[in-house]
């Protein structure tokens, strides 16, 4: 799991640079990304879900890490979201915990929730 937290912090560096070709590298050509409060179906695929992190609604996007949480099938990661509106300049900030899975060390789910103890009970249950 070394290797998964490495390519997490390596993920969330190059999104906050907008280099959403290098964190898109660092996934599983079948990544499937669901259970995001804005996704109403999953997006599946490693292009699909590179311009899905494209900013469309910020004109600016960040992704702060504030914690990771190592488990034997996946790394949960305590997170701060922030952005600013396009066109609005409305400042949005949102605590976030995303589970993220990996296979032959490239993610390959992630799904995002509010709340922790939801994130951790998901973890558990498929372990």
């Amino acid at each position: 799991m070394e290797l998964a937290v490495q390519r997490s912090r390596q993920g969330y560096e190059a999104f906050n640079r907008g280099d959403f070709d290098a964190a898109a590298a660092l996934m599983h050509p079948e990544i499937e990304v669901g259970r995001l409060a804005e996704v109403e179906q999953s997006v599946k695929g490693r292009e699909a879900v590179r311009e899905w992190m494209r900013p469309v609604v910020f004109e600016r996007q960040n992704v702060d890490v504030q914690e990771m949480d190592v488990r034997v099938s996946a790394v949960i990661v305590c997170a701060v979201i922030r952005g600013v509106g396009r066109g609005s300049g409305i400042e949005v900030t949102l605590e976030v915990f995303q589970v993220w899975r990996f296979r032959d060390g490239l993610a390959i789910s992630l799904d995002q929730f509010s709340d922790r103890a939801e994130a951790e009970r998901m973890v558990d249950e498929d372990q």
